[in-house]
């Protein structure tokens, strides 16, 4: 099962970076904090956003389940920032 980060938005156009990782390499503090994340949902993706901030897309893959969530820049846990693209 992996795991891509995705940044979006910010202010110059430009394709998303992005980052891969496969979960059985991430730390146990890493891996509890994304599937706190996922199972958050939409929750996560509350609060201000600043009009030339980023979002970060965290998807998870695996064959044939997969999910997804948005989070602003501002709400991204600290456990999961050394993923960011």
């Amino acid at each position: 099962m992996a795991v891509i980060v995705k940044r979006y938005g910010g202010l110059l156009p430009m394709a998303p970076p992005s980052n891969t990782f496969e979960l059985e390499n991430l730390d146990a503090q890493t891996r509890d904090a994304l599937q706190e994340l996922m199972q958050r949902g939409m929750a996560a993706n509350t609060g201000p956003r600043m009009p030339d901030s980023y979002s970060y897309v965290f998807e998870l893959e695996n064959g044939e389940a997969a999910g997804q969530v948005t989070v602003p820049e501002s709400r991204v846990p600290d456990a999961l920032r050394k993923l960011l693209p």
